[in-house]
């Protein structure tokens, strides 16, 4: 097992951490790298019981104690990279307070970054009102006063760091509600009130409801919720959210988890807190296998390619793309229940000249049912993996 620090700093200058837990060795003979996961907590200062669950994650994953009394536990742990970011956001964390040291919300930060579909709103709309001075539009309003602001250190140190390590799924934890919240949380420029599923569902769908599954106070009968979940924008939009930067930018899929209803409850309230969600944690950490998990690499040389992997069935489903500096690998979600047919188009970066057959893959999951993921427990049948042998030739199809 590993575990060490990586460190970047705040507004005020302290120290943000990461600890890294579970296997940093390769999963299969064909060279895959571990599944990855990455945990972000306290993105609000003010929300801390989050940040406590994070603590007592990283010490029980890096001192043993939960992979020592439970199976699941040690086989998630010998297969997974877990990144754990307990605080985004100390110096909010150090005085009580939900926005940085520059009185910024970090999570309507993110879209300045350029990596949004539709551009920031004009100030005149964000700033409008109705004729009792409430605003037109909620969440732009939001950001025009919390978020409108140059790419903050905390959110720039931790994108970068989402960036480097490419998890093949995160969640960053909040408090004020008690709901899991998937993507998208705005659906355009203004951020009203409305649904606009992803590419990728039903994925995202699925992976709250199986976290809100096994939490009972996300589903117990005092919840507004179906299934204790929501996509984001249906329910409370955010302009410039961590959640949809990180779908945007790294088409990645992340959560982002309301685990308590007070945002700073009492140390006696942890213990409860902790029991109501790790098992949980546990279910969302080994969905992060679910889907088809592959590398590229040249038939001959076996040298690491990138490649194009298109998604040709369920229609309109998002595509995604290997990567020749991380070892051709590539992860891509996937429902069960569902066939899905992958058109795999390798290249190599360093002689684009170099043309290769494509490559058509029909795959499908162990899992039976969507109920298999909400209620299931273990790994099995979660994933397909996949060594892909890239022949040089000029472009055509190849079926396996």
């Amino acid at each position: 097992m590993l575990a060490f620090l990586q460190k970047v700093v705040s507004v005020q200058g302290r120290q943000i951490v990461a600890v890294v837990a579970g296997s940093d060795s390769n999963s299969s003979g064909d060279g895959l790298p571990p599944s990855s996961f990455t945990w972000i907590g306290n993105m609000h200062g003010d929300e801390t019981a989050n940040r406590e669950l994070l603590l007592r994650l990283a010490d029980g994953m890096c001192g043993g104690a939960l992979a020592a009394g439970d199976p699941r536990w040690r086989a998630l742990q010998d297969s997974t990279v877990v990144r754990i970011i307990p605080s985004m956001n100390p110096d909010g964390f150090a005085t009580r307070r939900r926005n940085n040291a520059n009185n910024i919300d970090l999570n309507r930060n993110f879209l300045v970054t350029g990596a949004f579909p539709y551009p920031p709103p004009q100030l005149a709309v964000a700033l409008s009102q109705d004729q009792r001075g409430q605003p037109l539009h909620p969440a732009a309003w939001g950001w025009a006063y919390e978020g409108n602001s140059s790419l903050q250190p905390e959110a720039v140190a931790v994108s970068a760091y989402l960036s480097a390590h490419m998890p093949d799924l995160s969640a960053n934890l909040h408090g004020g509600s008690l709901v899991a919240n998937y993507p998208l949380d705005a659906c355009d420029s203004l951020g009203d009130v409305a649904y606009c599923p992803t590419a990728d569902e039903p994925v995202p769908r699925l992976l709250a409801a199986a976290y809100a599954a096994a939490n009972p106070g996300m589903t117990g009968s005092g919840s507004s919720f179906v299934n204790g979940s929501t996509q984001g924008a249906a329910w409370y939009p955010v302009l410039g959210s961590m959640q949809d930067w990180t779908y945007y930018a790294l088409q990645r899929l992340q959560l982002t988890l309301e685990l308590h209803s007070a945002k700073d409850p009492p140390p006696s309230a942890l213990p409860g807190l902790w029991d109501a969600n790790v098992r949980a944690m546990l279910r969302l950490m080994e969905l992060a296998h679910m889907g088809l998990r592959g590398r590229v690499v040249d038939e001959t040389t076996r040298g690491s390619l990138s490649a194009n992997v298109g998604v040709s069935q369920p229609a309109g489903v998002r595509g995604t793309t290997a990567d020749a500096s991380r070892g051709g690998y590539f992860f891509k979600p996937m429902a069960p229940g569902l066939e899905y047919v992958f058109v795999v188009q390798p290249y190599d970066p360093a002689d684009a000249g170099v043309p290769y057959e494509a490559i058509t893959l029909n795959v499908t999951l162990g899992l039976g049912s969507t109920e298999d993921v909400m209620r299931g427990a273990g790994l099995q049948g979660l994933t397909v993996e996949r060594l892909l042998l890239a022949v040089r030739s000029n472009p055509t199809t190849r079926k396996l």
